[in-house]
């Protein structure tokens, strides 16, 4: 049994209709209940994040501890170990390409073709759209857009230090920065910007994507606000219904499985529905939950 999932990451397979979870040096998939395992596979030590593949059918698994990344595949769980030159601290697929953050080196790395991109300090978070990459650093504040064919920062703009995510979605890129209770909206096509407040302390934030088969309807933005205790629920990423946590969760998680909140402090993972939050937990038979 996990006793904790400090130390484990989950995502989602659309093409293989299943949950993904990496934990304690394995990476194993279930059915969309998480009740069914259908395979178990060696991964990294210590997982510390994880991404799927626009296509779906592959994953990567990184270790910022060990400073690997394993890219599995979601079809079969046969997996690739990739050792890094720093810390993984963040990747994205572009295409089947996957670009890795190696935050000690202030730098982009291509996985095939172990070329390295320079981007501002301390590299955080990475999204692909389109032919672009776009990276935020947290110390320098800005996001950049690379262009991953010429190796080189195409455009960039100042959006605040200190920021905790990046999303994107539509022509929007949304950044979280929780120590000024706001959220910072980027127009990419023109390259301009909006802030929006958003909670006390909005630090994480996710879509329903479209596909996903849930209550809420695609597009719906779930904000982390482990200040207040509470989610946020609003149509555009802002103000909105709340709905109370039973802990300070800091992550959101939103797919074709459900709606999930973690704290990563205690390791609490709760599936969310409606207003009500249920505490789960992943056991030897796979995902438990229980009313709290």
């Amino acid at each position: 049994m996990i006793a904790a999932l400090v130390l484990a990451v989950m995502a989602w397979s659309g093409a293989t209709s299943s949950i993904v979870v990496a934990h304690d040096g394995r990476i194993e998939a279930f059915d969309r209940t998480g009740q069914k395992k259908l395979w178990s596979s060696a991964g990294v030590a210590n997982a510390s994040s994880i991404v799927v593949s626009g296509d779906e059918q592959s994953a990567a698994v990184l270790d910022g501890f060990g400073d690997r990344v394993a890219i599995v595949s979601l079809a079969d769980g046969a997996v690739e170990m990739h050792e890094m030159p720093g810390t993984p601290i963040g990747a994205a697929f572009l295409g089947h390409d996957l670009w890795v953050i190696v935050r000690d080196h202030s730098s982009v790395l291509h996985i095939a073709g172990r070329k390295q991109i320079p981007v501002a300090l301390d590299p955080a978070f990475i999204v692909a759209v389109d032919a672009y990459l776009y990276v935020y650093s947290r110390a320098d504040g800005v996001l950049q857009e690379i262009d991953p064919q010429k190796l080189e920062v195409r455009r960039m703009i100042g959006v605040g230090t200190a920021g905790s995510d990046l999303e994107v979605r539509g022509p929007n890129a949304y950044i979280c920065r929780p120590s000024d209770e706001e959220i910072v909206v980027v127009d990419l096509p023109h390259m301009t910007k909006k802030v929006v407040k958003a909670g006390k302390a909005p630090i994480d934030l996710a879509f329903v994507p479209f596909g996903a088969k849930l209550e809420l309807d695609p597009g719906t933005a779930i904000i982390a606000d482990p200040a207040r205790q509470q989610l946020i629920e609003a149509r555009d990423p802002g103000s909105g219904k709340t709905i109370n946590v039973p802990s300070p969760c800091d992550r959101v998680i939103i797919n074709g499985a459900g709606v999930f909140a973690q704290d990563s402090n205690s390791g609490a993972l709760y599936r969310i529905d409606g207003r009500r939050a249920t505490k789960c937990s992943w056991e030897s038979k796979g995902l438990v939950c229980a009313e709290h």
